[in-house]
């Protein structure tokens, strides 16, 4: 360890998964990485949150480029979505085809829908979806794969037929609310 005080090191923030910090365990000294200490906060249950915004180019591309908003939680972690909060901020409305924005694993395991007319509007909206992580659309409740829901980042995409259009300074920013859980 350099031999300056916590407060003359210059700042690192803000902290990337492989970054080791230094920790004194009974007497010992061991480094730990940034990811762990972050899996152990959010193993204890705590509401995360993750926010993004996204521009028209990214909403328009969502179809096949689908964008992370939380990274896999580790080995062993699945991560529960309890809400996502969807702000439309119009400059105009996009347009196009029938779309459907969700938040999830994948096109098959994912939230409930946010559908096109949110973002053809006229003005600016907000929606807010609630619930659990469904498989293929069926209720709340059923059962998705360990093997489909573990160490999966989650992603906002389009399940919608085709992209949108639209057009340079409307945006939609998206945030999630969730918890890590540990499962086997």
């Amino acid at each position: 360890m350099p031999t300056e005080k916590i407060s003359e090191l210059t700042s690192g923030n803000p902290a990337a998964s492989g970054d080791l910090l230094p920790i004194d365990r009974s007497g010992a000294n061991y480094s730990v990485t940034a990811t762990s200490v972050a899996a152990l906060a959010s193993a204890t249950g705590s509401v995360l949150s993750a926010s993004v915004t996204l521009t028209a180019s990214q909403v328009n591309n969502l179809k096949g480029t689908p964008i992370q908003i939380v990274a896999a939680p580790g080995s062993g972690n699945y991560i529960s979505v309890l809400n996502s909060v969807w702000n439309f901020t119009r400059s105009a409305s996009f347009t196009g085809a029938s779309t459907s924005y969700c938040v999830g694993f994948s096109t098959t395991i994912y939230q409930v829908n946010v559908y096109h007319t949110f973002i053809t509007s006229a003005t600016s909206q907000v929606a807010t979806c609630y619930g659990s992580l469904l498989n293929n659309g069926a209720i709340e409740g059923t059962p998705i794969p360990v093997s489909s829901a573990a160490n999966q980042p989650l992603k906002i995409f389009n399940r919608g037929a085709a992209d949108t259009t639209g057009v340079a300074g409307s945006t939609v920013t998206v945030t999630v609310y969730y918890t890590v859980v540990a499962i086997s």
